[in-house]
């Protein structure tokens, strides 16, 4: 069970506790339901993930219902696996191995980055340098930026998701980074600077300078603008990072040239 007592209050998710499926009439008049419950699996919207929970990794059957959304059969009991995700945005782009914890009914590159946070104060720091509440940190901010009318308020913290995501895909931990980066907030706002988004980014830069194109890749992010489902389209990957200067197809890409190519080029 996820030991971080905010997480009881979160908003926009499918609960998790087990749902009906699957009756199976018996003679006596009885029925039988089997467990499940519903996850839904975001960096963007994924598909094709394999879930397995616990501590032995046991495999857990699961079918797809679109827009990121999972039934899985059994109980959630210990700690639950992605792996084998691909973005479901027509990019296929394959996706980092991801975590949550019991109870939680989100799995995303920011669960996986406060798998650990037993007492819940890097999930304090990093809500107010993201401009959210806790909950929304252990939300789908998928769906949260698609309800909210293009406010913009869950950009950022999607940004982050997606540098997160390159980083595991490099075979880096997101996991060991979450101390990392709580000392360097605390710091700073032990000092009175403000936290912000940018400053954990231009962080990720320092700590993993090693991941070859990274840096271009997290600039990119950054600059990056619309809705949060179009993120990961904008942006591309660092293997495949989108040109931010690709001009539309049918834009003049040349001055006009006007001038006859028979004009005479020397003066009488």
């Amino acid at each position: 069970m996820s030991t971080f007592k905010f997480k009881k209050k979160l908003p926009l998710l499918v609960v998790t506790s087990a749902l009906s499926l699957g009756l199976v009439g018996c003679d006596d008049g009885n029925s039988v339901s089997t467990p499940s419950f519903s996850i839904d699996v975001i960096d963007g919207n994924t598909k094709d993930c394999i879930f397995s929970m616990g501590d032995e990794e046991t495999p857990v059957e699961s079918a797809f219902n679109g827009e990121g959304n999972f039934l899985l059969q059994g109980e959630h009991k210990g700690r639950l696996k992605a792996k084998s995700c691909v973005e479901d945005d027509g990019s296929e782009e394959p996706v980092a191995d991801m975590v949550t914890n019991e109870g939680d009914s989100v799995i995303s590159p920011i669960t996986t980055l406060l798998i650990d946070d037993v007492d819940g104060s890097l999930a304090l720091l990093l809500a107010e340098s993201l401009g959210l509440d806790v909950a929304d940190l252990f939300g789908n901010y998928v769906k949260a930026d698609a309800e909210s009318n293009g406010s913009g308020k869950f950009l950022n913290i999607a940004k982050l998701a997606q540098i997160l995501n390159e980083v595991a895909k490099s075979g880096a931990s997101v996991g060991d980074f979450a101390s990392t980066l709580a000392a360097d907030l605390k710091t700073k706002k032990d000092n009175g600077e403000s936290l912000s988004f940018d400053g954990i980014a231009d962080l990720i830069k320092t700590e993993f300078a090693d991941i070859e194109g990274l840096d271009a890749f997290i600039d990119a992010v950054k600059a990056a603008t619309g809705s949060v489902a179009d993120l990961n389209s904008n942006v591309g990957s660092v293997d495949n990072p989108v040109d931010p200067t690709d001009a539309p197809t049918d834009a003049p890409t040349d001055a006009p040239t006007d001038a006859p190519t028979d004009a005479p080029t020397d003066a009488p």
